[in-house]
Order: structure tokens, then C-alpha cells, then sequence
């Protein structure tokens, strides 16, 4: 079986987005402290410069923490949450079948992208899955005969029976 979800994965995310707040949290504390710096140099005359300068630093301060946030942050939490929701309960389900993926994923909002899977058994109905779209390259090609394990409607290991004709 291979398995989709490696055991230290949901600790590297949980790392990840520590490492990412930090930074935030430290170019926001940089930034207070070149404004605290500027604010006792204040004089009648330089007074417009400061206060230039402390806009300029509030702004790059402001920005660093946005794309933090924003470009790693946010997934590295997203990706814990998806981790710790397939953690909670030990109920799997198998199934077999021949392996077809959808062509686009789809985003859940402040969530990952999933994409769906469909289970073409032979002799029952068909049996619809997800799958984190970012570990779409770990998956046979479309086609192939595979026994799945799921939790909670993801698949989360695999065994290729057949590869794709």
C-alpha cells in the first residue's frame, strides 16, 4: 500500500506555519522598533522626514506580514486542518475499482484544493472520492485497476492491482 498522508506530515505543516507567523511576527517587530528609533530623533526641523520614514517602515512592515500570511500561512494551516479532520476517528472504508480524476480541482474557501475521484468497480456502482490536489503526482494514471482506503471520503493509501491499458 502506499500511503498518501506520511506520518510526519501534519508536525512539518504544523513547523511551517510556526516558521511562517514568526517571520511575520518578527518583520512587524523590526518594523515597530525603526519607528521607535526614528521617533527619538525627532526635531522641529526633521519632523516631516520622520514622519515619512515611519510611513515607509509601517508600510514594508505591513506588506512583509500580508505576504507571509498570505502565501504560506494560510496554507500551512489549511493543510493541518485537513490533516487533524482525517486524524480524528479511525472508520475506513475500502474499495476497488478502476481510477478516474477529475480534470480541475475545486477550492474550498480557507481550505485546500480537492480534487474528485471517481471508483469504477466492475460489478457495483461507481464510488466517488477525494483527494488533496496537491498529491495528485502520487496517484497511478487514470485507468488503472486500484484498491483504495478511505477516511471520511478521502482517499488516504492506495495499492495499484492493474496499471491503466
Amino acid at each position: 500500500m502506499t500511503s498518501i498522508y506520511p506520518a510526519d506530515e501534519l508536525s512539518r505543516f504544523d513547523r511551517q506555519a510556526r516558521r511562517f507567523l514568526t517571520g511575520g511576527i518578527g518583520a512587524l517587530a523590526v518594523c515597530l522598533a525603526g519607528c521607535a528609533a526614528v521617533c527619538t530623533q525627532v526635531r522641529p526641523l526633521n519632523a516631516g522626514t520622520c514622519f515619512m520614514i515611519v510611513i515607509g517602515l509601517n508600510t514594508l512592515g505591513g506588506w512583509a506580514m500580508i505576504l507571509l500570511v498570505g502565501l504560506g500561512y494560510r496554507d500551512a494551516r489549511a493543510e493541518c486542518r485537513h490533516l487533524r479532520h482525517l486524524g480524528n476517528g479511525n472508520e475506513t472504508e475500502e474499495a476497488a475499482g478502476r481510477l478516474r480524476t477529475d480534470a480541475h480541482a475545486a477550492a474550498i474557501p480557507g481550505g485546500i484544493p480537492v480534487l474528485g475521484v471517481r471508483l469504477e468497480a466492475e460489478d457495483g456502482p461507481a464510488v466517488r472520492l477525494r483527494v488533496n490536489a496537491r498529491k495528485r503526482a502520487l496517484l497511478p494514471p487514470d485507468g488503472a485497476l486500484v484498491r483504495v482506503i478511505s477516511r471520511k471520503g478521502y482517499i488516504t493509501a492506495f495499492e495499484v492491482l492493474h496499471e491503466a491499458d
